[in-house]
């Protein structure tokens, strides 16, 4: 995305188990990164097909509309609706290692300046098509 390195999420995440193996989630979080920061809300449902194996499907909102928390670094932002599915593996009672494959529902552009301090700023744009994002996750039931 641009190669200004990895981005870095975090997410506080809750889930309802009306039955096992299925669980409910939503999440709230940010990707911290700067052509990619904002806030994101998901939805999903997580199946544990085979413990410690599981798959998660759901919808992930990404907001980078500007303003606090989001991306202020240019002027062309973007909310992005995307779908998702993942895959995990629990390593340990606390944490899980998850693949997760991310489609946009539309096509959007994201921009930013390089720069702060040049004028005319040097602008970088890109289109938002897919997202690949492994994640290690740190659950604790409470």
């Amino acid at each position: 995305m641009g190669g200004e390195g990895s981005p870095i999420s975090y997410h506080l995440n809750a889930a309802y188990i009306p039955l096992n193996p299925l669980a409910l989630q939503i999440k709230v979080g940010s990707t911290a990164m700067v052509s990619f920061t904002g806030l994101e809300v998901g939805l999903s449902t997580k199946y544990i097909f085979h413990d410690p194996f599981y798959i998660i499907v759901g919808m992930l909102y990404h907001s980078n509309t500007g303003g606090s928390g989001s991306n202020s670094w240019g002027t062309e932002y973007a909310s992005i609706l995307m779908l998702n599915a993942s895959a995990g593996f629990r390593l340990i009672q606390f944490l899980s290692l998850e693949l997760g494959f991310y489609v946009p529902t539309s096509s959007k552009v994201i921009g930013y300046s390089n720069s702060i301090y040049e004028y005319p700023p040097k602008r970088k744009t890109f289109i938002f098509k897919n997202m690949l994002r492994l994640g290690f996750i740190f659950a604790w039931e409470i």
